[in-house]
């Protein structure tokens, strides 16, 4: 890890000097990190291990959009995880029920059936504030704001919906209208194309 005992603005300047001497001495690095953001602005190609097992190999895109496990999901940030069963299954398209959330996910291939337990996987930046949804769609949820964390250009919303948590980004220009929300509902939602099947 050769970054991690560099402060925040040297760890950001030595990802591009690294980076670029790579890039000018045309050899493979090998770089290891427990740092998310770091291993998606370096790398080519990521490998997530756990307990010394390859979780999953793909592109930087592929690993953040499409985590392949609960593992590779909770380790890759801020993706939400429903964990529930299948209620409904209609060609390739999978309901998943928690009891709080229903999700709709496309899978390529359906190796579920009705009963079965699943995750399913949603990027908090997948995630919109939404003024229509109503509570028990598919694809919605109606949550208490636990905590709205600013951190300048993005806002995260800490939300509960019954017992499970979740997680929202949004712009940084939100911040007044969220301020000062904790408490309050909040309905959200998100497109089925942004749910990820997860294979535990």
């Amino acid at each position: 890890e050769p970054l991690g005992d560099l402060d925040r603005l040297l760890q950001l300047r030595m990802r591009v000097e690294l980076r670029n001497l790579q890039r000018e001495l045309g050899l493979m690095f090998i770089h290891v990190t427990h740092n998310q953001e770091e291993s998606l602005s370096m790398a080519d190609r990521i490998v997530v291990m756990h307990e010394a097992r390859i979780q999953q190999v793909g592109t930087p895109y592929e690993i953040q959009t499409k985590p392949a496990t609960s593992i590779v999901a909770s380790f890759m940030g801020d993706n939400n995880i429903l964990r529930g069963q299948v209620t409904s299954i209609d060609g390739n398209r999978i309901i998943v029920d928690d009891g709080y959330v229903k999700s709709s996910v496309t899978a390529e291939s359906v190796t579920k059936t009705v009963g079965d337990k699943a995750s399913v996987a949603i990027r908090a930046a997948a995630v919109s504030l939404d003024d229509s949804s109503s509570g028990g769609a598919v694809n919605t949820a109606s949550c208490d704001v636990v905590f709205v964390e600013y951190l300048g250009d993005l806002i995260k919303l800490h939300l509960a919906a019954g017992s499970e948590r979740m997680i929202v980004k949004v712009s940084g220009d939100h911040y007044h209208q969220l301020r000062g929300k904790e408490g309050e509902k909040m309905n959200v939602s998100w497109k089925e194309g942004d749910v990820q099947l997860l294979s535990d």
